[in-house]
């Protein structure tokens, strides 16, 4: 009877140690789609605030180009220069380079500088990141998002 009782013991004992493994796999499992869940609302967020941003440093261009000698542009130059993370680059309608800003560029002169800024342009472009301002002549801004979730 005592082989029976320790041979009963050693097979709950197994049976206990299965039941545990799986428990744990199912928790991993769930804490992992829990992650994945909560990343993704995260990016969106963040791609969503990163769009705002770029509208409101849009509104800033546009407000300094129609600025004449009385307004106070101190907020609006704030506000241009404090993109200090966003990649953006600025076009004419022709599609010739207005300015860029937080770029990191390959090229070593000018000329292929230009290529390589227009050919992130219309990389952005495809990618949809544009914002088109009306000013005195057509600027396009685009801006190079490090997110690439689309926003719903």
């Amino acid at each position: 009877m005592g082989k029976e009782y320790k041979k009963l013991n050693v097979m709950q004992w197994y049976d206990r140690i299965r039941q545990v493994k799986f428990l744990l796999v199912v928790m991993a499992i769930v804490i992992a789609v829990g992650s994945l869940i909560i990343s993704n609302y995260l990016v969106r967020d963040l791609a969503l605030g990163e769009h705002q941003n770029m509208e409101v440093w849009a509104e800033a261009m546009r407000t300094l180009n129609n600025a004449d000698e009385n307004t106070d542009v101190t907020l609006v130059l704030k506000v241009l220069n404090g993109n200090n993370t966003i990649p953006v680059i600025v076009q004419y309608k022709s599609g010739e380079i207005h300015s860029y800003r937080n770029l990191s560029l390959k090229a070593s002169n000018a000329a292929d500088s230009t290529r390589e800024v227009k050919q992130i342009a219309e990389d952005m472009r495809q990618g949809g990141r544009v914002i088109r301002i009306y000013l005195k002549v057509l600027m396009v801004i685009l801006w190079k998002s490090v997110m690439t979730i689309p926003l719903c």
